[in-house]
């Protein structure tokens, strides 16, 4: 684990081992976990919230841009520059909250993904020698072969009692996976079971999610038709995933995705985006009117007299751009 995810995954580790050692039970302690990693994260979807609001306002503007410079790709890269440059409006504004959730997410991933390190405490060397006890006994999870180690330790306690202390032990004979009748450690298959139903869970609540979080945040018509496309390509993906991991690390997505449409919910109530998308456009409207008032301006003309000559902002603009040409010309021409 590279020492970036380490620093997050170390103090996740230990709240999770924290709510564990409360509740005495890991199902409840990972969604109290996922709970509590919302509402870390609750700062930045409130910033996405904005971006994505911001992008919908400004995006009359971009279409029309790309369809009246639809055959000529430079004219159209200026002229979106200069209304970034204009309107103080960046498209990638937005990138910046989500790529901060990708450690956050790779760091509680790896949380889950190490029972015998972050719930109960073993340290690695006693890890390693357990790995090398369990894989003599049966085969280890590719995934998550920390929580075979821990079905192995409960079969067969004395195999391992001259590697890990008395307390940690009896910390893993004590561990409990159970969570509504799903065994957390083990991995869900095809065959018909309670097990089945978690990554029918993880699919159904993520496109759930997803489909009410655009409803509800503000996604223009454009952006929800390929996000659509992401979403359902995830949850399938997702989906598939959920029969090579551990059950609790389903559990956790599962969790995420339903706290994630309470949260939607709330980030609407807290933060209309169309409100936002409203207020923006007026703004931006106001800017527009503002760039078409005339007003009075001195122009030196090339006899050097001086005429008042009433210019929008553009015009001016324009005058300007052709004086500071015609100023290079002189300056450089042989």
């Amino acid at each position: 684990m590279s020492s970036l995810l380490a620093i997050i995954a170390v103090p996740l580790g230990w709240l999770l081992r924290l709510i564990y050692e409360t509740v005495g039970n890991y199902g409840i302690a990972l969604v109290l976990f996922t709970l509590f990693t919302k509402i870390l994260l609750f700062p930045l979807s409130i910033r996405q919230q904005k971006s994505t609001a911001k992008q919908a306002a400004y995006q009359p503007m971009i279409n029309e841009i790309r369809k009246k410079w639809a055959n000529d790709q430079m004219r159209q890269q200026q002229e979106l520059q200069k209304l970034q440059e204009e309107y103080g409006f960046s498209p990638t504004a937005g990138c910046l909250p989500m790529l901060l959730q990708f450690p956050i997410m790779f760091g509680l991933i790896d949380v889950i993904y190490k029972p015998l390190r972050y719930v109960i405490g073993l340290s690695d060397a006693a890890i390693k020698a357990a790995t090398d006890v369990a894989g003599n006994m049966m085969t280890l999870s590719t995934y998550s072969p920390q929580s075979t180690i821990i079905q192995a330790i409960q079969q067969d306690p004395g195999s391992f009692s001259s590697i890990i202390d008395a307390d940690k032990m009896r910390l893993i004979s004590d561990f409990n996976p159970n969570f509504f009748g799903f065994n957390l450690t083990e991995m869900p298959t095809l065959a018909f079971n309670m097990l089945l139903l978690i990554p029918i869970l993880s699919v159904v609540t993520m496109l759930l999610s997803q489909w009410i979080t655009t409803k509800l945040n503000g996604t223009s018509d454009q952006m929800q038709g390929s996000m659509k496309v992401v979403s359902v390509s995830m949850s399938v993906m997702f989906g598939w995933i959920s029969f090579r991991v551990p059950a609790g690390v389903s559990l956790y997505w599962i969790m995420g995705n339903i706290f994630g449409i309470l949260q939607a919910f709330i980030l609407k109530k807290m933060y209309d985006p169309e409100v936002y998308k409203a207020e923006l456009a007026a703004e931006i409207e106001a800017k527009r009117q503002a760039k078409k008032a005339k007003k009075k301006v001195k122009i030196r003309q090339e006899d050097g007299t001086t005429t008042e000559k009433e210019v929008s902002e553009a015009e001016l603009a324009r005058i300007r751009l052709e004086k500071a040409r015609k100023l290079d010309e002189e300056r450089y021409k042989e």
